[in-house]
């Protein structure tokens, strides 16, 4: 189902190197893509850490 974008969201995260206020790094997403985007790349740096 499509739903309007009302976040903003950096393409590559600020903790990955992104830039904050870039507009190239910058995109709009509905609310569940966003959390749906945040929560892979929050599992991704977590596979990531030394353990």
């Amino acid at each position: 189902m499509l739903q309007p974008a009302k976040v903003v969201d950096h393409i590559v995260p600020v903790k990955q190197g992104g830039e904050r206020f870039e507009r190239a790094n910058l995109q709009s997403l509905c609310v569940p893509c966003h959390n749906a985007k945040t929560a892979s790349e929050t599992a991704s740096l977590r596979n990531q850490a030394p353990s």
